[in-house]
């Protein structure tokens, strides 16, 4: 995440939206492996967490990779866009 955030800073910055999408993925990833849901079992991460980490990952990296297709549809979504809002 910090080698992502030196890169963006420094040499080359995406757009906000992408740039935003990426640091929550980040961000949700790293909240699953540091706080597991199950209290008091720091040592070992459920499986669902790994389920959750995943799903942060798929969306950051749906709004990322299809970015400029989301911005020009704007107000018209798909139903990928639904479901991944929805999550």
């Amino acid at each position: 995440m910090s080698l992502y955030h030196l890169y963006s800073s420094g040499i080359s910055m995406l757009p906000q939206m992408q740039h935003k999408a990426i640091h929550l993925s980040f961000a949700l990833a790293l909240t699953y492996f540091l706080y597991p849901a199950v209290a008091g079992k720091k040592d070992k991460i459920p499986w669902y967490d790994f389920v959750f980490i995943g799903l942060s990952i798929v969306i950051g990296a749906y709004i990322t990779l299809d970015y400029f297709n989301i911005v020009y549809r704007l107000g018209d979504p798909k139903t990928m866009d639904i479901i991944l809002g929805g999550q």
